[in-house]
């Protein structure tokens, strides 16, 4: 099985060895990539994916490049589409592991030309790229707190929801207007930033959990799988037209984030977004508004039904 093409990394970081990380959407892609690179420095690494069969197949690619890396690479399902699903990787791995250093929250999909729902009656994308992940957040912090790290949390994003300047609270789920793909997932992903900068505000006011950090990124334009189910032609031609780097290269943001010193240094209560070559970027507007994060906040708890109630923070 052929291997994978790893980054170089110039940059300080701390050392990762054994800390245990979560990616997202492992499988493929940004997050496939980012796996690999955080086994070649030594981590532990789960990768949360809901297609096990396909999981299993990232995996041995991240063994066929980092052959030292076999016993701490693991498996485990996640389907972000399914709220109970996320309940139940959540519970298992605080079982299995009393720590979890790192959580990369990458997973994420282009949504679809017709209005779908989850099992759990929100659209799919939103719930995807953003309840699901919150719901994730919140269930591990009790393995994130017990960090030594000390702890991250990456929200991966994504720099196409810049150019929005209002997060419509009232229709998260598009119930009252559905857009097409290509301002759908924009509007989804602007909900990451949101989200993070209100983690991060209640983070530091929580004495066991001011530890954690907390960051965004953006993987840039790379080619991965992304979208392609929904539209290929399209996807290629703007990936043609817009110049799309290497898949592999979208990896070193989330990378960074996840050991660069530099990122474990903010202050309490401060969050940062690096872009695709991991250079600090302006927060959007939405990110600031404190407003709006705590409407976002409350909203998602709502939104995330019978497990609302295990939102504490």
């Amino acid at each position: 099985m052929p291997g994978l093409e790893l980054l170089k990394l110039p940059f300080p970081k701390v050392d990762i060895l054994g800390r245990v990380v979560i990616v997202t959407g492992a499988n493929n892609g940004v997050g496939l990539y980012t796996t690999a690179n955080l086994a070649q420095l030594g981590a532990t690494v789960i990768m949360a994916c809901r297609n096990l069969k396909k999981a299993e197949e990232a995996r041995q690619q991240v063994i066929a490049t980092v052959p030292d890396s076999t016993s701490r690479i693991f498996v485990r399902h996640l389907d972000l589409s399914d709220f109970s699903s996320v309940k139940t990787f959540a519970t298992g791995v605080m079982k299995e592991w009393d720590t979890v250093d790192v959580l990369i929250n990458n997973a994420g999909i282009v949504g679809q030309k017709t209005r779908e729902t989850t099992v759990d009656g929100n659209e799919v994308s939103f719930q995807t790229n953003h309840l699901s992940h919150f719901l994730l957040t919140n269930l591990l912090l009790p393995v994130l707190q017990r960090s030594t790290y000390p702890a991250r949390i990456v929200n991966v994003a994504s720099m196409a929801a810049y150019p929005l300047t209002k997060l419509n609270i009232d229709d998260l789920n598009f119930e009252k207007h559905y857009p097409d793909i290509f301002e759908l997932y924009p509007k989804t992903k602007l909900s990451n930033y949101a989200f993070t900068a209100e983690l991060s505000r209640r983070l530091a006011t929580s004495p066991s959990l001011s530890h954690i950090s907390t960051s965004t990124v953006c993987p840039g334009f790379v080619i991965t799988g992304l979208g392609v189910n929904v539209d290929e032609a399209a996807i290629t031609a703007i990936r043609e037209k817009g110049g799309a780097r290497p898949g592999h290269e979208g990896a070193f943001s989330s990378v960074y984030a996840a050991c660069s010193v530099e990122a474990g240094e903010a202050p309490k209560g401060e969050w940062r977004f690096y872009d695709t070559y991991a250079v600090k970027q302006e927060l959007h507007p939405v990110a600031k508004d404190e407003e709006v994060g705590r409407r976002l906040w409350e909203e998602s708890r709502r939104l995330v039904g019978r497990f609302g109630g295990e939102v504490t923070l």
